[in-house]
């Protein structure tokens, strides 16, 4: 069942306003986190994931708002507008240099992995940083 666009249920978690995605400018309604449906595989492909890091859109989008035991069997009806469900869900591009809290942002080192959901909630308990998961990190600086 879509909702109209009054803000939802992720908008705290992320950065810009409710509304509507310029590459798909006919969904203009949110959607429940559980029916986000479409494939992920090459999205995790393009963001060095294993492509069994993460098993549908719904749950993409979650871990990429720090909800890292997301479980779609007990989803209460969790929303997200077409804007935030693909900036960043499936077109989401991550940063070019390393995102990692504990490594140098003066880097010039480009990242050869992304970053897994794990790396991400450890990232987050340890310097209080949200990392969203596939963010570039550096191979031979492992955290895990």
């Amino acid at each position: 069942m879509a909702a109209s666009l009054t803000g939802c249920c992720l908008q705290q978690y992320f950065d810009g306003q409710c509304g509507v995605y310029q590459k798909f400018p006919l969904e203009l309604n949110e959607i429940h986190l559980k029916d986000c449906c479409r494939s992920v595989v090459g999205h995790l492909r393009s963001c060095n994931i294993s492509e069994k890091a993460v098993s549908t859109e719904g749950e993409l989008i979650a871990l990429r708002a720090g909800i890292w035991r997301y479980n779609s069997c007990v989803d209460k009806g969790i929303t997200v507008c077409p804007f935030h469900r693909y900036t960043y869900g499936i077109c989401w591009k991550p940063p070019q240099r390393c995102g990692f809290p504990g490594h140098s942002p003066q880097s010039k080192s480009k990242p050869q992995r992304g970053m897994t959901a794990r790396m991400c909630e450890i990232a987050q308990l340890g310097w209080g940083k949200l990392c969203r998961i596939g963010t570039g990190k550096i191979k031979n600086r492992d955290l895990m």
